[in-house]
């Protein structure tokens, strides 16, 4: 059992991180109080790449500056290499 007191003071904060398919997910996520959003391109290095989901250039770019002007971070998910 780790006891509260026992936990050091330097270890990181648990942050909330949320998967992103869509410019209106990432937002939400934000929104709602992600710490955190992944996003995936719309091309081939995504195997979740799907009509209607992931991110094209204008959306990533639009997605980020969301995300970092409420303090989010975003990472982006590359699942395959062609």
């Amino acid at each position: 059992m780790i006891h509260a007191d026992s936990v050091s003071s330097a270890a990181p904060p648990i942050e909330l991180v949320c998967s992103a398919g869509s410019l209106p997910a990432l937002k939400a996520a934000v929104d709602l109080g992600a710490d955190c959003v992944y996003l995936g391109f719309r091309d081939a290095t995504n195997a979740r790449n799907f009509a209607g989901l992931n991110f094209d250039d204008a959306a990533i770019a639009q997605g980020i500056a969301y995300a970092h002007a409420r303090g989010r971070k975003v990472l982006l998910a590359l699942n395959t290499y062609p």
